[in-house]
């Protein structure tokens, strides 16, 4: 079910937190093959698709993460 994360909640801002393959399993000690995360990243899809801020955590650290979501946050309390 594409749209479970509407059926869920109702967010008023969707962030999608995206992370490879390499990056997920490791993160979360998952002992996934690549066509296990492909299938997550196909059912959240539709998530990402309408997400409001999408932001790559390869590179990022957990604060680093915190910190563009809390700046996209505050870019919008201004608007």
């Amino acid at each position: 079910m594409p749209d479970m994360w509407q059926l869920i909640t109702r967010p008023g801002i969707l962030i999608y937190l995206n992370a490879s393959f390499a990056v997920s399993t490791a993160r979360a000690k998952l002992n996934w093959l690549e066509k296990d995360h492909a299938e997550q990243l196909r059912r959240l899809s539709h998530a990402r698709a309408h997400a409001n801020l999408l932001i790559e955590t390869d590179d990022l650290t957990p604060e680093g993460v915190l910190q563009r979501a809390l700046d996209f946050l505050v870019g919008i309390g201004k608007q």
